[in-house]
């Protein structure tokens, strides 16, 4: 059974509709998943609650000047899965996440300008930095390194 979501968009932001308690005009447009988003059955259904209560009166011209793209989007079945079981989708994160850890810096000006100089078109930054330091590594193996241990 297919499900529909309400999907706001605007360059890399990407919100769903959740539903609030109380006046529907105040819905709230913070659910930056599907797992507290509101939900139809058909598209129908979520076509007309779009126009009819989202997109109506000054309440639209608001969110249609803050997000680039509203629409109805219909819900995979992996979507689903991962809407309704946020559990084992926390804990399996959390496994990648100790074996794969975030790392983040802030590099020196100089380093920055070298990167972008070096980036492949189309690299993102996750890509550039993985080929550099996978470079850095071959030659650190060759010399031996410059840390004594």
């Amino acid at each position: 059974m297919s499900l529909y979501a309400i999907r706001f968009k605007n360059e890399s932001q990407v919100r769903y509709l959740i539903e609030t308690q109380g006046n529907p005009e105040y819905n709230a447009v913070d659910s930056g998943n599907l797992e507290g988003a509101k939900k139809w059955k058909t598209e129908r259904g979520a076509r007309k609650y779009l126009e009819s209560k989202v997109l109506v009166g000054r309440q639209g011209e608001r969110i249609q000047a803050r997000w680039t793209t509203v629409e109805v989007v219909e819900i995979s079945p992996q979507q689903q899965y991962h809407a309704n079981n946020p559990e084992v989708i926390r804990t399996a994160k959390a496994k990648y996440d100790s074996k794969r850890p975030v790392l983040s810096f802030r590099p020196k000006p100089e380093i920055l300008e070298w990167l972008e100089r070096e980036r492949c078109e189309g690299e993102t930054d996750a890509e550039l930095l993985n080929r550099k330091m996978g470079k850095l590594m071959k030659l650190e193996e060759r010399s031996g390194g410059d840390c004594e241990h």
